[in-house]
Parts: structure tokens; C-alpha cells; sequence
């Protein structure tokens, strides 16, 4: 669960780059980037299943991530770490970091 403390707003941006955005259902799989706090975020969207599939990096392919976003839920890996949580804790964790 600490990943997700350290990452959770670029986190929080990832699935909810996934959520809700027409191109992404219709699995568009072209390549995304965003900086956030001096971190580079590079990343796909693909549909997967009943769910979809953020594949990327941050920090220059140095830690890499796979996440899965299938209903209210997140499982995956980050930086080769596990993580799963609901999107519930993404939203809140996205209101903090903008406070």
C-alpha cells in the first residue's frame, strides 16, 4: 500500500484518464504522457475484458506499471510492486493532492 500513498495522484490520473472517455473504451492505444510533480508519466489505454489496461512507465521506463480498471476497482503493479484499490480512494486521494 505504500506505492500507492507515494503515487497516488499520478495514480489517481492514470485511472481516471481511463474512466469515462469514449476513445479509450473503443480501445485507442495510442501513446500518453503527463508531468506530474516533475515525474513523466508515459502510458497506453486499451480495452480488456469487461475492464481496461494502463500500460506505461514513469521516470523514463524506470518504474513501470500495468493497470487494470474494471468497475470500481484497480488492481495491477506499480514500480513491480502490487497494488488494488477502489477508485473511491483514487478520487479522494486526487482532492488531497489538489488541496
Amino acid at each position: 500500500m505504500t506505492v500507492f500513498f507515494k503515487y497516488a495522484a499520478a495514480v489517481a490520473a492514470l485511472a481516471g484518464a481511463a474512466i469515462g472517455t469514449s476513445a479509450f473504451a473503443q480501445g485507442d492505444a495510442a501513446k500518453q504522457s503527463f508531468v506530474r510533480n516533475g515525474v513523466e508519466y508515459t502510458y497506453t489505454v486499451e480495452a480488456e475484458g469487461e475492464g481496461q489496461v494502463l500500460r506505461g512507465s514513469a521516470n523514463h521506463g524506470a518504474e513501470p506499471f500495468r493497470l487494470f480498471v474494471r468497475d470500481d476497482v484497480v488492481t495491477g503493479t506499480f514500480d513491480n510492486h502490487p497494488v488494488r484499490f477502489k477508485l473511491e480512494q483514487v478520487k479522494a486521494a486526487a482532492l488531497a493532492a489538489n488541496d
